[in-house]
């Protein structure tokens, strides 16, 4: 965490150098009280959404090996409130290893703070589960024949000088982003709609709201397109949107990585559908769409993309099939994190102090038309009644919030 990152010259990976040039760590003072009289604080509670919290961050190539790899902002409010903005560059981790690095890092600052340095040295505080920083490809050396063999490889989801990349895709849209509730009951209801007991099909909780959500924000675009097309052209039935996820290849079923490892560990798959389909299309066939999607992305597959990414002869040139533009769809699942059961402090009666509030704030990286995280709610830990919520992070193009609110479709189940 106290290196930088660079790009190997000879090959194109990322790699880490220059260790102990030092993380950062910033201390802010913000005058404003934050609300005590709420359940939960929301979004416009805080200084400019959240955004003004979180370390700032520079995504152009010439400051890429300048920048620190962890980043810890804290700031302290009037009323003796404290937020703590992480960043870590994702080069370095994905989500479930950036909660394990938070835990650590709490688990480092009690061991600190209870630890009395005329008796205790400083030195004996550390980590009762130390993490797993060997990356799984860490060591991999393959023959010329091998490296031939894994590049006649075509992985489902990479490919090399794909395009357009996310880096090349610009768009002028004023992009905006909101934070969604959806309750246990109403996600009960959407995965009960997404399923198709006559069919025998079935859908996950994750796959029934992706698919929910997909087809809202597609049916509020077509809105838009059609009211702002002076010729009035229907959009042709061949055209087809792509929606981007993520799974995680950690658990024995998959790669059995340790189960505190720390690098990324999950892979970008993505599937299709005709755009006129996810304007008019049930709602089970569109989770069926994602559902098989997933599952066709098996164990040995991934192990030979691995491989295949091993031996690329310059890494720079890979990137993802998945197409961006302003059809595209985006969805993280981080609601099967923990991050509200971080224990950072206790308080006067030794009780733990858990985080009130968190999610990723809509920050210029984030706010992207048609990505979505979804995050779990504070009562997933305290075991309240809505243990099972889902909030999600949604960034659209600012007027398909209005069509999106009239047209009613996409809150039908609350």
């Amino acid at each position: 965490m106290t290196g930088r990152l660079s790009l190997n010259e000879e090959d194109g990976s990322t790699e880490i150098n220059r260790l102990g040039t030092g993380a950062e760590l910033l201390s802010a003072v913000c005058d404003s009280r934050l609300p005590q009289d709420r359940v939960q604080l929301n979004l416009e509670d805080m200084p400019e959404e959240g955004s003004t919290l979180l370390p700032e961050y520079d995504g152009t190539p010439e400051e890429f090996s300048k920048q620190p790899i962890l980043r810890i902002q804290h700031t302290r409010f009037g009323c003796g409130s404290v937020s703590l903005g992480v960043r870590v560059s994702h080069s370095v981790c994905d989500a479930r290893g950036f909660l394990q690095l938070v835990e650590d890092l709490a688990e480092i600052y009690r061991g600190l703070i209870s630890a009395t340095p005329w008796e205790t040295p400083l030195s004996d505080v550390f980590l009762q589960k130390p993490p797993c920083i060997n990356s799984y490809l860490a060591g991999v050396k393959m023959s010329t024949e091998e490296g031939k063999k894994a590049l006649n490889f075509r992985p489902d989801d990479y490919g090399v000088d794909q395009q357009p990349k996310l880096e090349t895709f610009t768009s002028d849209k004023p992009v905006t982003g909101r934070l969604l509730l959806f309750s246990r009951k109403e996600l009960d209801a959407i995965k009960a709609a997404a399923s198709d007991s006559h069919q025998h099909r079935w859908a996950s909780t994750f796959e029934a709201l992706s698919a929910h959500l997909w087809l809202s924000v597609q049916r509020a675009r077509k809105r838009y397109e059609e009211s702002n097309t002076t010729n009035g052209t229907a959009r042709q039935s061949e055209e087809t949107a792509d929606l981007l996820t993520s799974l995680d290849w950690r658990s024995s079923e998959r790669l059995g990585l340790p189960p505190r490892y720390f690098p990324n560990a999950v892979s970008e798959p993505y599937v299709t559908a005709s755009l006129n389909n996810l304007s008019e299309a049930s709602l089970p066939r569109t989770a069926q769409i994602i559902h098989d999607g997933l599952r066709e992305r098996i164990l040995a597959d991934q192990k030979d993309t691995l491989l295949w990414v091993a031996a690329q002869p310059d890494k720079r040139k890979i990137s993802l099939r998945f197409r961006f533009n302003d059809k595209s769809f985006i969805v993280s699942q981080w609601n099967k994190l923990e991050i509200y059961g971080v224990c950072f402090d206790t308080d006067g009666q030794g009780r733990h102090m858990y985080p009130d509030r968190v999610w990723p704030p809509f920050t210029v990286a984030s706010l992207a038309d048609g990505l979505a995280y979804f995050l779990p709610t504070r009562t997933q830990n305290d075991g309240g009644a809505g243990g099972g919520d889902i909030e999600v992070a949604l960034s659209l193009h600012e007027p398909l919030w209005d069509i999106l609110e009239e047209d009613g479709y996409l809150r039908r189940f609350s």
